[in-house]
């Protein structure tokens, strides 16, 4: 039966059903508490080197998404002298923010701390470290980790 729920709730958002996605609320509660909810993934987290905090990843629904209360970049910044698909990530990267921002899905305190409001997915971890680390692009199998210091890469590997 477990198996079917499964099944079904995977099968909903692709319908439009978005009701079921996403976490549970107890995951604020076991964040603070230094505990883990059983999802398909760990929690990983990345240094953001821009304040020094720190932003939270986990798979849900088949997505990397960036945790509720994650400390990120208050602004995407731009590098000179990159190659015109960099310039197009950073583009994206920025309107995204922008628009998460103008939401309320991001708050920056008077330090110019930005913190996520919500959880946000992203298609990898690759763009969640970008956006995260206010960059065109970063490669987050590498910069995602695990309380373990496990990489994304070596847990995808073992799993």
């Amino acid at each position: 039966m477990n198996h079917f729920i499964k099944e079904f709730l995977t099968i909903l958002p692709v319908l439009g059903v978005e009701v079921f996605r996403g976490r549970s609320s107890k995951w604020d509660d076991a964040l603070k508490a230094g505990e883990e909810l059983q999802y398909d993934s760990p929690i990983f987290q990345v240094s953001v080197k821009k304040h020094g905090g720190t932003a939270y990843g986990q798979i849900i629904d088949g997505e990397f998404t960036v945790l509720k209360g994650s400390a990120i970049a208050a602004e995407v910044t731009r590098k000179d002298n990159v190659v015109e698909s960099t310039r197009r990530q950073f583009e994206l990267r920025k309107q995204l923010h922008e628009r998460l921002n103008n939401e309320g899905a991001i708050v920056i305190d008077d330090k110019g701390i930005a913190t996520l409001t919500r959880d946000v997915p992203f298609s990898s971890p690759s763009a969640a470290a970008a956006f995260v680390q206010g960059r065109a692009t970063a490669n987050g199998r590498r910069e995602w980790r695990t309380k373990d210091n496990d990489t994304y890469a070596d847990w995808e590997g073992r799993k």
